[in-house]
């Protein structure tokens, strides 16, 4: 028996563990991206460090770094990782059977309230497919197949990323009745500077945002801040106190009442595929049918 030794690099699953560390500068984060947990992918780093004889991340206090060594490695990953992903998309786009999964990225929001009831209808008429959803609203790489297919409220703007604009998104204020009958309504930005606010952390990257932005750094009284939209919800349904949500919420919500207070606040909507995975039959009559159902229902969820 062959003895590998030391400076073997052994499992592309350990390269894989490094490179998840690497992009995400976090054994937390890269375990939820690979969904497993932070002891395994510091297991599977040490191994790798182990059989190469090399450190391959300092540890800050804001996070992992790459050393010299694991720089040099993580290059050379990257092309490996290219590589597997081009026979992935190939493989993809050859097949053209109704059969297997289609991985949809989209906000806990949309997805609950839109999403679900929308796309009972095609899951019936393809029995065989799972339709795999992504709950979040950070960037998702269709290079790397971690989504299919993503709804967004950006385009991110990458090469060879399919982007269609599908609708728009308009925000107003929102709190439940309870609050209201608590606390009164405000009628102005200035009475609303006295009232209680809640923030939804997922707005973050959302520039057309901006003056909702504003207003909240400078608040006196926020009082609760959520990262996810079951959360958020669930904060101004309990009535902490008033937020900003997609007008949609005047039907999807029923115990909300809209606020008569302007915010400059809207967003375009896009539809985000791959140009090479998007051919395959799946992922193309997804698509298909999402551009369809976004048609149909503009009017009242998306202008």
């Amino acid at each position: 028996m062959i003895n590998l030794g030391r400076n073997h690099l052994g499992s592309w699953d350990d390269v894989q563990y490094v490179l998840a560390v690497a992009k995400t500068g976090s054994f937390i984060v890269a375990a939820e991206k690979l969904g497993t947990n932070q002891s395994t992918v510091s297991r599977h780093v040490q191994r790798l460090e182990r059989r190469l004889g090399v450190k391959l991340f300092d540890r800050y206090s804001h996070g992992m770094r790459l050393t010299p060594s694991g720089a040099g490695l993580i290059e050379k990953a990257r092309n490996m990782e290219a590589a597997a992903n081009e026979i992935e998309r190939h493989l993809g786009g050859v097949d053209q059977k109704m059969i297997g999964s289609v991985r949809i990225a989209i906000s806990d929001g949309f997805a609950s309230y839109w999403l679900m009831p929308a796309m009972l209808e095609f899951q019936q008429h393809h029995p065989q497919l799972c339709l795999e959803v992504i709950a979040g609203t950070g960037q998702i790489d269709l290079l790397a197949r971690e989504a299919d297919i993503a709804i967004r409220l950006f385009n991110p703007k990458r090469d060879r990323v399919v982007a269609v604009k599908v609708g728009k998104i308009r925000f107003s204020l929102f709190a439940d009745r309870r609050y209201i009958e608590r606390f009164g309504r405000p009628d102005s930005i200035e009475e609303l500077r006295t009232h209680r606010i809640v923030d939804h952390i997922g707005y973050a990257p959302l520039t057309s945002l901006g003056h909702w932005h504003t207003f909240v750094a400078e608040h006196p009284n926020v009082v609760c801040r959520a990262n996810t939209t079951s959360a958020f919800v669930a904060a101004v349904r309990a009535g902490y106190g008033i937020g900003l949500f997609p007008n949609f919420y005047d039907f999807a919500e029923p115990d909300f009442t809209r606020i008569d207070v302007k915010f400059d606040a809207e967003s375009p909507l896009w539809l985000l595929s791959h140009e090479e995975t998007n051919r395959n039959a799946r992922i193309r009559a997804v698509l298909d049918f999402l551009v369809q159902r976004f048609r149909q229902d503009r009017r009242r969820w998306f202008s």
